[in-house]
């Protein structure tokens, strides 16, 4: 929710929740006045007091082994990798490979969230399409489909070939909100259980 503030052209107005005592401790830390409950979700929609829905969805997965997040592409000349490179709250590294040469890069870490919101925002209100599109989102649906068909066929699963329509320059899409700290849970316990609640770069 901070980072809905820290867009500058974004407000949240109204909650829907299964829990009206948090709801309400919640819209009093920032200033959200109505709250629905989830039976009430078509009386807000007509409501006239939001312009777009964000919707959360939860999930936890436990692995045995040590936290890794790494991301690494590699062509016929050479590679790069990156690690950190999908953490919230950290600066990320990147290392670029060209035969035996190396270099080094580390890119500020920034308000991820925030930048996301910022971006949506900007494209509601100058009426724009955003990046990614349905169009995008169809492209990787198709392609889980086929991963689906192959592990109950157990065999390759082609796929036709799939062009897009339309390309969106992605350096319109730059955003470079400061990171923030995160704020102080309500009723809720913290998901990572150790980590310094302040950003680093």
């Amino acid at each position: 929710m901070p980072g809905v503030d820290h867009t500058g052209n974004s407000e949240i107005t109204a909650l829907v929740t299964g829990d009206l005592e948090k709801a309400r401790l919640v819209g009093e830390k920032y200033g959200v006045e109505d709250v629905y409950t989830y039976e009430q979700f078509p009386q807000m929609l007509v409501s006239g007091k939001v312009d777009a829905i964000y919707r959360l969805a939860q999930f936890v997965v436990s692995y045995a082994a040590n936290a890794l997040e790494s991301y690494f592409a590699i062509g016929t000349k050479g590679s790069i990798s990156m690690q950190p490179c999908y953490t919230y709250g950290k600066s990320l590294q990147q290392t670029v490979t060209i035969g035996q040469e190396e270099s080094h890069h580390s890119f500020r870490n920034t308000d991820h969230f925030g930048g996301e919101m910022k971006y949506f925002s900007d494209c509601i209100l100058n009426d724009t399409h955003p990046e990614p599109d349905v169009e995008e989102g169809y492209a990787d649906v198709r392609v889980l489909e086929g991963i689906v068909k192959a592990l109950k066929s157990g065999g390759p699963v082609s796929l036709e070939p799939f062009v897009r329509t339309s390309r969106i320059d992605t350096t319109a899409q730059l955003e470079t909100l400061r990171a923030v700290k995160s704020p102080d849970l309500i009723e809720a316990s913290n998901p990572a259980v150790g980590v310094d609640k302040v950003p680093k770069n």
